[in-house]
């Protein structure tokens, strides 16, 4: 498995981070209505979660494959998309927790 590192979101990662989040939500939940459009998604991502919340994200080489959005010690947010890499939640929850 390649490294996996983790690091504080900043502002330009919205779009990276809305894209995994629709992707991670269509793989796992596909039967699900898809009700926002990806400009929806990524004006919530960028201007409510990246502002209001502890953002990390997972990256693989220069790929982002997740993020974790923390308020507090309550998770809002776990999304993974990694196919290829199979790099689980689990990984990016243990690393996040041991920064804490």
């Amino acid at each position: 498995m390649k490294d996996l590192t983790i690091r504080y979101a900043c502002r330009e990662d919205a779009e990276r981070i809305a894209c995994v989040h629709i992707r991670s939500r269509r793989a796992a939940m596909p039967w699900l209505p898809v009700i926002h459009s990806y400009q929806e998604t990524l004006h919530y991502f960028s201007g409510q979660v990246l502002i209001n919340d502890d953002v990390r994200v997972a990256k693989i080489d220069d790929r982002v494959i997740g993020f974790i959005a923390l308020q507090g010690r309550h998770m809002e947010h776990l999304c993974i998309f990694c196919h290829p890499t199979k790099v689980g939640a689990s990984d990016l929850v243990c690393s996040v927790s041991q920064n804490n």
